[in-house]
């Protein structure tokens, strides 16, 4: 489950960026902002307030997301494996994907 925090950060850190665009460019932002994941274990863990994991780099980013969440500006959400767009050019597709 180490990759999904790894990854939940770095797409915090991502969201978090576009924020602060949007904001200078005047643009309206809807808070919380949702951070689609498909592992529903990796969001109990973050909505969890007593989770810590032994490895620090890990619950370094744990917290990081979690201090996000506590404000109400980034929310976990639970998107389907099939539904998730980020996946779209990581995993292979069988041939009956693509049938018309």
């Amino acid at each position: 489950m180490e990759e999904e925090f790894v990854a939940a950060s770095k797409a915090a850190q991502e969201l978090l960026g576009a924020r602060e665009l949007f904001r200078e460019l005047k643009i309206t932002v809807k808070e919380p902002m949702i951070l689609g994941m498909d592992n529903q274990e990796a969001i109990i863990q973050f909505l969890n307030e007593a989770t810590s994991i032994k490895a620090k780099h890990i619950d370094d980013r744990l917290k990081y997301v979690r201090q996000y969440m506590d404000k109400g500006i980034i929310a976990p959400t639970y998107v389907h494996t099939s539904k998730m767009l980020a996946d779209l050019h990581t995993m292979a597709f069988s041939t009956s994907s693509f049938s018309i």
